[in-house]
């Protein structure tokens, strides 16, 4: 899920379904396939993600989220859910499963895993990302909520670990790290701190965060999530 400007765009639902794995091995497609498409109602088949992929990575065509039939902005009467990916694979509505059979080394190409490019830099902008979930962008705190401000949060790279987060109230002049070793990529890292303000005012928070890529590098997130918040 892509981040807004300053917040954090996440949710987290409990849903019920049917494994793909159990529909794929009633299904039986020929041996030589290795692509399995959803296809929408309205026609829509670009998720294409190799059969062994969505088995291990537990795909669920989902029929309720958080006890409830599926709501119809999910995706009535079924969606495909695959685990440590990214909604690009989440198709709505599905009407079939088409098998296919694709060149191995193209196969994972199919795969969304976060990387949404900056049309302008070409760069990933979603991955690693990050975000405040308990108090909106532009909160008003007063009182003991202000004394010391309490924030708490995730980031998350999807298949890379969280290596580090980063914050800085001075616009980046200074910054405090908060090191996430031994991380786990299929979680995501969930973050809380406490700030003192010096004085009543509106202080804009800057996260940045760093996760390990698959060469074992750093990636650094291309933007800052910014959080803005007012105490009186």
């Amino acid at each position: 899920t892509i981040n807004g400007v300053g917040q954090a765009t996440i949710m987290q639902s409990e849903v019920e379904g049917i494994p793909l794995s159990k529909v794929i091995d009633f299904a039986k497609p020929k041996a030589s396939a290795n692509i399995v498409s959803p296809i929408g109602s309205d026609g829509y088949d670009y998720a294409q993600m190799p059969i062994d992929w969505v088995v291990d990575n537990n795909a669920i065509l989902v029929t309720k989220m958080d006890g409830e039939v599926l709501p119809n902005t999910q995706g009535y009467p079924c969606m495909v859910w695959v685990y440590n990916t990214s909604g690009g694979n989440f198709v709505k509505r599905i009407s079939n499963l088409t098998f296919m059979t694709q060149p191995e080394d193209a196969a994972m190409n199919q795969v969304y895993l976060g990387e949404f490019a900056d049309d302008c830099t070409g760069e990933v902008y979603s991955k690693p990302n990050s975000g405040v979930l308990n108090y909106p962008t532009n909160v008003v705190l007063t009182g003991d909520e202000a004394k010391p401000v309490h924030l708490e949060g995730f980031a998350d790279a999807w298949n890379e670990p969280i290596k580090k987060l980063e914050f800085s109230f001075d616009h980046g002049a200074t910054w405090t790290t908060l090191d996430t070793p031994n991380n786990d990529s299929k979680y995501w890292t969930y973050w809380r701190m406490d700030f003192t303000p010096p004085e009543a005012g509106t202080y804009l928070m800057d996260i940045r965060t760093t996760s390990i890529a698959p060469d074992g590098s750093d990636h650094v997130s291309q933007y800052d999530t910014q959080f803005m918040f007012t105490v009186e």
